[in-house]
């Protein structure tokens, strides 16, 4: 699930604040109890999306009148989504609990998807219920499950199947439609981040910046979006039942899995990121570079002025520069 741009991302240390850019396309779920019902969707022409969202409450995850549930989303087909490719490639190669996509197809300016409903609820909906202890073992599974990804490798920066990626939280694109990739390269990863810096920056400081950028070597398989909302939990046992939305996947930087979970939204999925950091591959550095990056770029707010600052002293330059 991508966040709206207006929602507010807090640096899991609770220092840093940033507005996360993402897909602005609205998700419209609908339950289905029945494998028949939702292919029916597919063959009626005058399907209305509205008047079937507002027939159900839409709560992706939610327990289900029985393992064969169904439901349907929606959205623009720019930016695209890999989310089936992704689902069968992790199936096929891992133990992760993922959904099944019972069928996908596009109509016009129109993508959707019918996938069978995982068992359990999401995080974000019974985290202020869940002991301290039991807390702690979900993030240790949920990065045991992560870790099995860690393996999964390419000479490229690049969906499963060869295509760009879409992650504006990396690129930090003001185009939710921007696509980029396939890069092989530290340097052609370099070009593409560089692009978002503001122009006022100094060259010294451009220099640093490309200098200490951590290798992205290997390019790794990586989720990119481990919010509360897309982990779902068994309610009673507080086990990982399903880890969802696969749409924005692929190979990415070996650092990104941790530096993308290095944001919440929110003081329970803050709460919730520190615990899975804890348990995942330590990216430190990467994250301390990251973040002196996105302080330069053309979208930085005033919460990243100290970062900005310390790293303009480092280069020479006593005072701040409007960026």
């Amino acid at each position: 699930m991508y966040l709206n741009p207006t929602d507010e991302a807090t640096e899991v240390d609770a220092t840093k604040e940033a507005s996360e850019t993402s897909d602005s396309d609205e998700i419209n779920c609908y339950s289905l109890d029945s494998k028949s019902e939702a292919l029916k969707i597919q063959e009626d022409a005058h399907f209305n999306l509205d008047a079937c969202a507002s027939s159900t409450e839409p709560t992706i995850g939610a327990t289900g009148p029985s393992a064969q549930s169904f439901f349907s989303r929606s959205a623009g087909v720019i930016p695209p989504s890999h989310e089936v490719i992704n689902i069968h490639f992790i199936k096929q190669n891992t133990t992760i609990p993922v959904p099944s996509t019972v069928q996908e197809w596009t109509e016009g300016e129109k993508y959707f998807q019918i996938v069978e409903r995982v068992p359990g609820v999401p995080l974000e909906e019974i985290w202020p219920s869940i002991p301290q202890p039991d807390r702690e073992r979900l993030a240790r599974q949920t990065a045991e499950y992560l870790g099995q990804l860690r393996s999964f490798h390419s000479a490229k920066m690049e969906s499963l199947h060869g295509q760009p990626l879409w992650c504006p939280h990396l690129f930090n694109d003001d185009n939710l439609g921007v696509t980029h990739g396939p890069l092989s390269t530290a340097e052609e990863l370099w070009d593409v981040l560089a692009k978002s810096l503001s122009d006022k920056v100094p060259e010294v400081v451009k220099l640093r910046l490309r200098d200490r950028m951590p290798s992205p070597h290997p390019w790794t398989f990586t989720h990119g979006d481990l919010t509360n909302c897309n982990i779902i939990v068994d309610p009673v046992k507080f086990e990982l039942s399903g880890l969802i939305d696969w749409e924005g996947s692929g190979y990415y930087p070996v650092w990104w899995e941790f530096m993308g979970a290095s944001f919440g939204f929110g003081e329970d999925d803050l709460e919730w990121k520190r615990l899975l950091l804890g348990n995942m591959t330590n990216q430190k550095e990467a994250r301390t570079w990251f973040l002196e990056f996105r302080s330069f770029g053309s979208r930085a707010g005033d919460t990243e002025t100290e970062t900005r600052l310390k790293v303009l002293k480092e280069c020479g330059i006593d005072e701040d520069r409007e960026i």
